[in-house]
């Protein structure tokens, strides 16, 4: 009895050892898929490219780097969100009772935080759900602003004391026409005594034909003037608009100190 005992030992860790080999060496199951992501923050759209019905397919279960799934929906198809149970590598599931279909789908993913890519797991049963080995979904940055329309104001206005006035340099990413004006608010609350504010500087506008460096000439109004004698300086905001050519107008307002 004692010397059966050592063999049947070694007959049960040869057959676990030959059901993990087995188990490792399991080819891969895909589902011939494609998946993109896009979005920030905590939402997302992953755009799945379903290949065929064979196999077929029913859901998906998400998988979100650096946070957790808390909801996802797809556009068009009736379907289930399930926090619990998923695969290992996602924290969210999606199930349809009705096979999908060949073509693209669109599912809307709500995340924790925000999330670097995803791993995207197709289902190919609805109950209980047996998955595919899983897809990368990798995030696509969002587009940046056009540089058309980005310009920048300088902080300091120098005087010129041949024009009276004084410069101040606007860069432009691009071709079109810059604008200076100073807003004009309404003095008074009552209607009737209400007024419109006169500007201390003159509105100027300037083209140019390349990216570059223009130069604005402020020079004070008769106001202005006054004031300027009375106190030295004038601080006023002044709304600076770019122009494009082709593009969109920007517009920044800027506050400044204009002295002698």
């Amino acid at each position: 009895m004692h010397a059966t005992r050592p063999f049947a030992t070694l007959l049960a860790a040869g057959v676990f050892a030959a059901l993990a080999a087995t188990a490792s060496a399991r080819p891969t199951i895909g589902s011939g898929d494609a998946c993109t992501a896009s979005g920030g923050g905590t939402s997302y759209a992953l755009r799945v490219d379903i290949a065929s019905t064979d196999p077929e397919q029913y859901g998906f279960a998400v998988g979100a780097s650096g946070a957790r799934v808390q909801s996802i929906t797809v556009s068009g198809v009736e379907g289930s969100f399930l926090a619990q149970p998923s695969p290992q590598g996602a924290t969210g599931t999606w199930i349809s009772a009705s096979r999908l279909e060949p073509g693209t789908v669109v599912l809307t993913v709500t995340t924790s935080g925000p999330a670097k890519s995803f791993s995207l797991r197709p289902a190919s049963a609805p109950d209980p759900p047996a998955y595919f080995d899983p897809l990368a979904c990798a995030v696509k940055a969002a587009p940046s602003a056009p540089a058309a329309g980005k310009f920048t104001v300088a902080s300091r206005p120098t005087y010129d004391a041949a024009s009276k006035g004084w410069r101040l340099a606007v860069t432009l990413a691009s071709a079109g026409r810059v604008r200076a004006v100073q807003p004009e608010p309404t003095v008074g609350t009552a209607a009737p005594s209400s007024s419109t504010a006169k500007p201390l500087v003159q509105s100027r506008s300037v083209a140019l034909k390349s990216p570059g460096r223009v130069t604005l000439e402020l020079r004070p109004t008769a106001l202005g003037q006054s004031k300027l004698s009375a106190t030295g300086s004038l601080k006023l905001k002044l709304l600076v608009t770019f122009f494009p050519a082709g593009g969109t107008a920007a517009s920044k307002v800027v506050t400044l100190v204009l002295k002698k």
